[in-house]
């Protein structure tokens, strides 16, 4: 499953979720750590997160 998403500079993320029919949004405020993959680690957490409440 392809799920696309934007990120904001300190910790926002957009996930569109097509599968669920869903748009997940996170707002909030975190400091940038080491990227991994591009991607900031916690997004991986948040998806698990959105992932997990829309089964």
């Amino acid at each position: 499953m392809t799920i696309p998403f934007q990120n904001g500079l300190f910790g926002q993320y957009v996930f569109a979720i097509k599968e669920k029919n869903a748009v997940v949004v996170r707002l909030g405020e975190s400091k940038p750590i080491k990227p991994i993959h591009h991607h900031q680690p916690e997004i991986y957490s948040y998806l698990d997160a959105a992932l997990s409440v829309l089964k």
